[in-house]
């Protein structure tokens, strides 16, 4: 089990008020600040390797992008055992994705997904921005 952490702001991003309330922003991507994007459960058989995001970003927005766009928090679960989540800042529409539903994920009491390791947090956010991709039909290797 995870305890609460202090969630008031887990990243220091710039959110818009529509996204903060669960609506959706009439002004899009012309938007001045950044909008969350909030995943549904995945299929846990989606496998993707490391290269499938960058893959997808260049190969969707000629976009090349850097560890700046990646954010990670540690923590301790009850058993002092550490804990990892992730994030991703989109570089072209400037959304905001969080590590969720992945495997062997367990969620504390504010939904935040924690993992055993950082790579596991990392797979967890590049395959819900895939999973997005995907479901835009825009290229995303699977």
């Amino acid at each position: 089990h995870f305890r609460m952490i202090t969630l008031i702001r887990l990243w220091d991003w710039s959110l818009c008020l529509h996204t903060r309330q669960g609506d959706k922003c009439k002004t899009g991507f012309e938007c001045k600040y950044d909008h969350v994007h909030f995943p549904r459960p995945l299929p846990n058989h989606t496998i993707i390797s490391a290269d499938d995001l960058p893959k997808a970003y260049k190969e969707n927005f000629d976009v090349m992008f850097d560890s700046r766009c990646r954010r990670h928090k540690i923590d301790k679960d009850s058993k002092g055992t550490r804990c990892y989540t992730a994030s991703f800042h989109c570089p072209q529409e400037g959304k905001i994705y969080y590590a969720a539903y992945g495997p062997n994920s367990q969620s504390d009491l504010q939904g935040v997904h924690w993992y055993p390791t950082l790579k596991d947090a990392n797979i967890a956010v590049d395959r819900v921005v895939l999973e997005e991709f995907h479901r835009r039909g825009l290229i995303c290797n699977f």
